[in-house]
């Protein structure tokens, strides 16, 4: 070693043996040096044997940071080629740093040699809170610093997080019916009452998802909602058309048959186009049905019935899509009716997760308008899922299904870059509200790269639609010349309007800042035809 060490990495004196330093152990020489950073002047180890060390350096060409009780380089650096050497001499044995202050030493030399010429990440800012009215879209800057001595590589990706739907009334009123097996929903306020049969009513007025069947799903996609903790409203009818999804966020139908026309396929496709999740299950087996798919949300091959799948009749294609989480890369049903499907889909826009064992997508899923489709071919029909393996296929589908959530309303212009030492770089993010329903929307910025202590950065982000934040012409008049007018009332709780005058075509930013001058949420932020305006 000593040979090695001599010929390859550092002059020493050839002085071999183990032995504990004198006192005090540790001196630090040079405190503007990085391997200094946050190290007592001098320091005695409780355990001595912290200061065993067997080299003796006198290398002209190291930049040392301290010397121990003998007088020799204790912790230093120095250049081979074009990379670096770090050194701390002493005994990493792990009895010899028991002690907790010893051990800090240790860990602090440790988190100085990782950061020497390694890049230091700084982000700004930690997080974004972002207001708009709908159809309303702004632009936002994430900062990203490099105080480290080499280049800062980074990689940002977007995630998808909760979502909590605007506070709503509970839409539907469950009434007794005559037959036990019917129930009056009435939409409210003040429409007519339709009846329809539901097996197991559930309305509950804080649920995001809407659950609407053709079939019996108790134990099978009931049962996965409720393992997974997810609140949702129940509706069993065949006609869609009928159903108000507004309030919801995911719609999840449910079938294995049923009367569904092509209107009622219309209707669920317009609600995705719309900003929401359509995640649909099986399907039925009559022409308005393949009509209606084919004309609003696939294309298909147009063959039509019922059928089991060959085996395997499961299989995953794309391991690394989010729709197969979890999943078997194959996977055959103990009951191979859980293999049930209708539907022969040859779309060339959707994205494949997995295959049945007739290789048709039997797991996918195609962004509509502003939101998308999730769909699994196989019947949800509950008899079928009986099976605890079966079922647990089905649960994480839904899983996945479920989180599956495209970011359409957040994206940045830069995915990756190089930050130099003390430099900068700065991304554009986009918050863009088109085709949101009120509510909150959650996502996070996630910034990889080669920080050693910091590797991965997360910037949570909040988008809040408000309709109350629409901008509203006040009249037909063209003015003259820009104002932006008091607010009023002010003082005010828990609202107030503002009024402005826009002479020209052109792009309006209107923000409000608080008294440190920080931006608390951008009311504006689009091109604006000559007008008054009231937000």
């Amino acid at each position: 070693y000593y040979d090695g060490v001599a010929t390859y990495l550092l002059s020493h004196t050839g002085e071999q043996g183990w032995t504990i330093s004198g006192n005090p152990q540790l001196q630090v020489v040079d405190p503007t040096h990085p391997l200094a950073t946050g190290l007592p002047s001098t320091y005695n180890y409780v355990n001595p044997s912290a200061g065993f060390y067997m080299l003796r350096v006198n290398d002209p060409a190291i930049s040392n940071a301290a010397n121990n009780g003998d007088g020799h380089p204790d912790l230093f650096n120095k250049t081979i080629g074009s990379g670096e050497l770090i050194y701390f001499l002493n005994s990493p044995n792990s009895n010899y740093w028991s002690d907790a202050n010893d051990f800090a030493i240790l860990q602090q030399i440790i988190e100085n040699g990782l950061n020497l010429g390694a890049p230091l990440i700084t982000v700004t800012p930690d997080s974004f809170n972002v207001a708009l009215g709908p159809d309303a879209s702004t632009t936002g800057t994430l900062t990203l610093g490099n105080n480290g001595d080499g280049d800062l590589n980074f990689t940002i990706s977007l995630s998808s997080a909760r979502r909590v739907q605007a506070p709503r009334q509970n839409l539907y009123e469950v009434h007794q019916a005559p037959s036990p097996e019917m129930v009056a929903l009435t939409a409210s306020p003040g429409s007519a009452t339709i009846e329809m049969e539901i097996p197991q009513p559930k309305i509950n007025p804080l649920a995001d998802i809407i659950l609407v069947t053709t079939t019996t799903v108790t134990n099978s996609v009931e049962l996965a909602l409720t393992n997974l903790g997810q609140a949702y409203d129940l509706v069993s009818s065949s006609d869609f058309t009928t159903i108000d999804f507004t309030p919801y966020s995911t719609i999840i139908v449910a079938m294995d048959g049923g009367q569904v026309s092509e209107a009622s396929v219309q209707a669920i496709a317009n609600a995705a186009a719309g900003g929401k999740k359509l995640f649909i299950l099986g399907g039925s087996n009559i022409q308005s049905y393949y009509d209606g798919v084919q004309t609003y949300l696939l294309t298909h091959t147009g063959e039509t019935g019922w059928t089991t799948s060959a085996t395997p009749e499961f299989q995953v294609v794309d391991p690394n899509h989010p729709l197969a989480t979890g999943l078997p890369a194959t996977y055959t049903f103990v009951n191979n009716l859980a293999s049930y499907y209708m539907l022969r889909v040859n779309d060339p826009d959707v994205e494949v997760a997995a295959i049945n064992g007739d290789s048709h997508p039997d797991l996918f899923t195609k962004t509509i308008g502003n939101g998308h489709l999730v769909y699994f071919l196989n019947s949800p029909q509950h008899s079928y899922w009986s099976d605890a393996n079966d079922f647990a296929i089905l649960q994480q589908v839904i899983t996945n299904g479920l989180a599956f959530n495209p970011l359409t309303w957040l994206s940045v212009n830069f995915t990756n870059g190089t930050v130099t030492p003390g430099g900068t770089f700065d991304v554009s993010v986009f918050f863009d509200a088109t085709g949101l329903t009120a509510g909150d929307y959650f996502a996070n910025i996630n910034i990889t790269s080669n920080d050693p202590l910091n590797p991965a950065v997360t910037v949570p982000v909040h988008l809040v639609v408000d309709p109350a934040l629409a901008i509203e012409p006040v009249d037909g008049t063209i003015p003259s010349v820009y104002e932006l007018s008091r607010n009023y009332p002010n003082p005010f709780n828990p609202s107030t309007n503002i009024r402005f005058r826009i002479a020209d075509f052109g792009f309006v930013s209107l923000s409000v800042y608080n008294l440190l001058g920080e931006q608390i949420v951008t009311l504006v932020h689009e091109n604006l035809t000559p007008g008054n305006y009231e937000v």
